[in-house]
């Protein structure tokens, strides 16, 4: 808050076309080509993105982990940056230069609390388990009732775990089957299961135009549910 960024404000507009979601699953790499702007990046789809000439008009973080700025090497200055003020230091830091919304993550009562009495101006957001949960809820924010999401796979592809280089801990795998009768073995980590769970709970009970795209868990788990089954 001391930086004086200016503060993540809602859109006086709506806009009728989707926002393209690029989480950072392995999936990306098969369908980035196919995505239309806007785009909204998080985490590591950011690099993989511009490193790709695809430069995402919006990028979304909220961990706190210090590693997370080392996936903005490629920082663009005709991106908009909305950043949780929860962000490690170092996040700032990489974002010096440009256009950074700032805004605090709600996680309970606790947090509204606090936003209220020590920055009542800005928003208070609530949503999801991952960055790419409340990006859901920052795409309203934004003025967009529809969404595109691609790399939310919620699943790994062999040793792929990621669309490209990451800078966290590579993961605890753990292989599950979805009962959709096609019987095949997801690997994945129970984190990611719960974000599944929650991105089609969403798209269940929000009732806002979605598609899933890419190959993973949590798009067989979309899927399987727009179906009926």
């Amino acid at each position: 808050m001391s930086l004086g960024l200016p503060r993540l404000q809602i859109s006086p507009r709506t806009y009728r076309k989707p926002l393209t979601i690029a989480c950072y699953g392995p999936s990306l790499r098969d369908t980035y080509r196919d995505m239309q702007r806007p785009i909204l990046s998080v985490s590591g789809a950011h690099d993989f993105l511009i490193e790709r000439r695809v430069i995402p008009e919006f990028h979304v973080e909220c961990d706190p982990r210090a590693h997370k700025a080392k996936m903005l090497t490629h920082a663009n200055p005709t991106t908009e940056y909305i950043i949780a003020s929860c962000c490690h230091p170092d996040v700032f830091k990489a974002l010096e230069g440009c256009n950074v919304k700032l805004w605090h993550l709600d996680n309970g009562p606790e947090s509204r609390v606090w936003a209220a009495e020590n920055d009542p101006q800005a928003l208070c957001i609530s949503g999801g388990s991952t960055v790419g949960l409340r990006a859901f809820e920052i795409t309203h924010v934004l003025g967009y009732r529809a969404m595109d999401v691609h790399g939310m796979d919620c699943s790994f592809d062999g040793l792929n775990q990621w669309a490209g280089k990451h800078t966290g801990e590579r993961k605890q795998v753990q292989f599950v089957t979805l009962d959709d009768g096609s019987r095949k073995r997801y690997a994945t980590t129970p984190l990611m299961i719960q974000q599944a769970r929650e991105a089609v709970t969403f798209w269940r009970t929000h009732q806002v135009p979605m598609r899933f795209r890419g190959s993973g868990l949590c798009q067989a788990m979309w899927k399987h549910s727009r179906d009926g089954k």
